[in-house]
């Protein structure tokens, strides 16, 4: 897992990566900053990542991170998008 600041859509954002079995890295998380560079808001789980769009997220329950984000992003892409983990 990697974390990086990154420039959102709406400002600031800590990205969350997951290192893929070719040796890449998928974008499993997105968490707004403030300026301060303190996370605020839902911890959002991406779904879907369209190359030139913005990610697809879902928020997870305010206050609340998934404990292996991974992990977390897999079992939300299969609820709401029917995608099973490989």
């Amino acid at each position: 897992m990697t974390w990086r600041q990154a420039d959102g859509e709406d400002g600031p954002v800590l990205e969350i990566r997951a290192e893929t079995s070719d040796g890449g890295e998928d974008l499993v998380g997105l968490w707004a900053l403030g300026e301060d560079g303190k996370t605020f808001g839902p911890y959002q789980v991406v779904l879907r990542m369209i190359p030139g769009q913005q990610a697809r997220t879902v928020p997870y329950p305010l206050g609340f991170t998934p404990p292996h984000p991974a992990k977390g992003a897999a079992a939300e892409r299969s609820r709401w998008l029917g995608v099973q983990p490989n």
